[in-house]
């Protein structure tokens, strides 16, 4: 059986590289940040998955941050990507091999500038829940 987080991460790509406003965004979604790579472009970050002790079927809760770069000036265009990324994203029906997913909610935003100062970057976080397939 395939690892319920993996899953996860995929349905979110797909999700995210299937829609064509998104795309016409950003170069790409990638995993890890590419190097040297195009702007904008939109990543995944650490994700922590917890088993909830009890739950029949077995369910997990996943913590996934997905992060939006960009090297516009201001915070207008990351702002703009992290809003579409968070529509697709919160309370979306993802299909996922081997599991279901019972929720995702995006639970917050932060945008900042990136640590060289070029650019800005968007840090969205969601929860999922996900339970295996029966």
């Amino acid at each position: 059986m395939s690892d319920a987080r993996f899953e996860l991460l995929k349905a979110m790509r797909l999700a995210m590289l299937g829609d064509t406003g998104l795309a016409a965004m950003i170069t790409g979604v990638s995993d890890p940040a590419p190097r040297g790579g195009a702007y904008p472009f939109v990543t995944f970050g650490d994700v922590r998955t917890t088993p909830q002790d009890g739950d029949q079927p077995p369910t997990l809760e996943h913590q996934v941050e997905v992060w939006v770069y960009s090297r516009a000036k201001g915070r207008w265009e990351v702002s703009q990507i992290a809003d579409t990324v968070r529509a697709l994203l919160d309370d979306a029906a993802l299909s996922l091999s081997g599991h279901d997913l019972i929720d995702i909610r995006h639970r917050d935003t932060e945008v900042a500038p990136t640590r060289d100062r070029h650019g800005f970057r968007a840090r969205l976080r969601f929860r999922a829940v996900t339970a295996r397939s029966t």
